[in-house]
Parts: C-alpha cells; structure tokens; sequence
C-alpha cells in the first residue's frame, strides 16, 4: 500500500513512503519547497523522477518478498524445534538405556554369583557322592548361560552409554 502525506504550504517539505502492512517504511524521500516546483509540472500533473517512484510501484513484490522470507524463518524454527525434540528424544532414549542395562546387568551379577555358589555347592555334593555327575553339569551350564548374559549386558550397557555420548553431541561423526 503506497501512501502519500503532503501537506503542501509554504514552509512545508513533502514526504513520500512505500508502507507495507508491517508498517515499515522502505523508501523516504524529503524535498524542500524548490525541488517540489521541479517535480510539479506547468498542469499541475506530478512527474516523478523514476528512482523515486520505482520503489513505490514495487510495493507487492517487496510485500512477496517480506512474506517469503517470513516463511524462511517459519521454516528455520520449525527446523530447529525438531532437531531439538530429536535431540531430547535421543538423549531420553539412551538415559533409559543405561538405566535398564544397569539394573539388568546388576540382578545378572547377583544371579552369577549365585549361580557360582550352586556350582561350587553341586561339586561338593558330588565329591561326597550325594549326587550325580549330571545335576554338576546342569549347575555348570546354568552359571555358563547366565555369565553369557552378563556379558552381553556389559556390552549393551557400554552400547548405551556410547549413545548417550553421542546424544549429548559427542565428538565423532556417524560416517567416520
């Protein structure tokens, strides 16, 4: 919307100004009383120079323009709001991760330790004659499965606390 003020008078200095609906002004030229008689013609008609109405005439493209880059912005925080809710979702991911790994790998340590004893108890029980050689394999591949666990975890514990690193933006990329 292009708007013109000139209130003319004597003493007066008419203005021009291209405003968008934002308000703003994006061109304003000031003339004094003996530039206004060069620009008023003998009828009375107004030629304006065409530097001066250019940016006037160009009101839609600059409010294009303004809009365009209104959606930019839109677009970049709309980016930037993902990126940080992924980043969060990661960071939840990978805390819930090494707490379960924790508490996995602590009941598989106390599991293993009971385990180790039932072995140990199976061998005397069976030094002693009190039972066979088979209850002594099956306490044996009970403790075996349960340390094959216990590794495992270590290593989906050490997994997820890798990946809380990196959700935290630890120092490497994916690629390298």
């Amino acid at each position: 919307m292009a708007i013109w003020r000139s209130p003319v008078t004597k003493n007066s200095r008419p203005m021009i100004s291209a405003v968008t609906h934002t308000g703003q002004s994006f061109c304003s030229v000031k003339k004094t009383n003996a530039a206004l008689t060069r620009i008023l013609s003998a009828s009375g008609s107004i030629n304006f120079p065409s530097g001066v109405t250019s940016p006037i005439f160009d009101a839609g493209r600059i409010h294009s323009n303004i809009q365009a880059f209104t959606a930019a912005e839109e677009q970049a925080i709309q980016a930037y709001r993902s990126t940080v809710l992924t980043a969060l979702s990661e960071t939840e991911d990978a805390l819930i991760a090494c707490r379960r790994s924790a508490e996995r790998l602590a009941s598989l340590e106390k599991a293993t330790v009971a385990a180790r004893e039932a072995d140990a108890l199976a061998q005397l029980r069976y030094r002693a004659g009190e039972i066979d050689f088979l209850d002594v394999l099956d306490a044996q591949r009970t403790l075996l499965g349960l340390e094959d666990n216990l590794f495992a975890t270590r290593t989906d514990r050490t997994t997820a606390y890798i990946r809380l690193y990196q959700a935290l933006g630890g120092g490497w990329s994916a690629g390298s």
